[in-house]
This record gives structure tokens, C-alpha cells and sequence, in this order.
């Protein structure tokens, strides 16, 4: 790897890890530099803005997730795959640490393309899973609705990221496949 491209990359996860913590409107170029121990010059070389670094982050973010869901079709049966899709959704935005909270809490209003960019992510994020959550509600007789169950991941991480107990990822994808099955033999 070269070093320009080694120095980009260290860029972008430090950033990610900076947004994640203090969010877009508490990070500087300046802290950035800082944090990276390069000078702010270096940093405009690299990345002609904070909007930009941003928006490299949430591709990079995606990115990650694409890759980090496609184990998903190892699994042999559909209720499997609906399990490891619930579990992996948990896993990965647990796992990148103020995700969810870098995406969701993030103040737009004076910026409107940061707006525009979250959007964008989420769309991309939601069209992925609907992707596989159709193939594997296809292999269960369509008996589930995609927007429940994208609804009760996302409610699991809310519920999570505002308790302070202890969350396995395994047993909530378990419980949560559990439930929605039970809920579609209802219909």
C-alpha cells in the first residue's frame, strides 16, 4: 500500500471514530489533523473538506457492511438466514461503535448536503438488507413483512443503545426470529 493511499485510509478511520464519538458538528479539521498528528495542510491535500472526509466515511461504512453480510448465504435454511441477517445487522452497528448514533443524531440544518449524504446511506444501508430479507422472506412463503422486520432490528439497536445492560446480538436475533415467525403464522 502506498503512502498516500495508507495515509487516506488512516484519515478515514480516524475520522469515522471521531464523527462517532463527537458527531459531525463536534469534529474539526483541525482535530482531525491533530488526532492523526499531521499538519491541517496535509489533510486539505488529501481531503478538500470535513463534508468530504464524511461522506468517504459513510462509503467506507457501507462497504464494510456489504462484506460483513454476505456470510448470510452460507446458512442452509431460511429461518437460519433470517437469524444470521438479524444478528449481523446488530453485530455491525454495535460493533462500529457510535454508528448509530454518528447517523441518526446528526444536525443537518445548516448543512443540507450532510443531510442529502445521510439519506443517501441509509437508503443504500435499508436497500441491502431489504435485498437479502426478500430473498430469505421469498424462501419462506413471503409470510414476514420487510418493514417489521427492519423495524424490530432497528428497535432492538434504540433499545440497546439506550439501556445499560448487557446485549448479546445471538439471543436477540434468536428471540427476534422467533417472534417474527410466530407473528406471521398469525395472519
Amino acid at each position: 500500500m502506498s503512502t498516500l493511499s495508507n495515509t487516506k485510509t488512516r484519515i478515514i478511520e480516524t475520522s469515522s471514530q471521531l464523527f462517532a464519538k463527537y458527531t459531525y458538528a463536534g469534529v474539526s479539521m483541525s482535530q482531525i489533523a491533530k488526532d492523526l498528528n499531521i499538519t491541517k495542510a496535509a489533510l486539505y491535500y488529501h481531503y478538500p473538506s470535513k463534508l468530504v472526509i464524511y461522506k468517504h466515511v459513510l462509503d467506507k461504512i457501507y462497504q464494510d457492511f456489504r462484506q460483513h453480510l454476505q456470510v448470510i448465504q452460507a446458512e442452509k435454511t431460511p429461518v437460519q438466514k433470517l437469524r444470521m441477517l438479524i444478528e449481523r445487522y446488530l453485530n455491525f452497528n454495535l460493533g462500529k461503535g457510535g454508528l448509530i448514533r454518528m447517523i441518526i443524531t446528526q444536525s443537518s440544518d445548516n448543512l443540507p448536503q450532510l443531510s442529502g449524504y445521510i439519506v443517501r446511506f441509509r437508503k443504500q444501508m435499508y436497500d441491502l438488507v431489504r435485498s437479502y430479507a426478500r430473498e430469505i422472506i421469498g424462501e419462506l412463503g413471503n409470510c414476514i413483512s420487510i418493514p417489521l422486520l427492519i423495524n424490530m432490528m432497528d428497535g432492538l439497536l434504540l433499545e440497546r443503545s439506550l439501556s445499560s445492560k448487557k446485549f448479546n446480538a445471538q439471543k436477540a436475533a434468536k428471540q427476534a426470529t422467533m417472534t417474527l415467525l410466530n407473528v406471521s403464522t398469525l395472519k
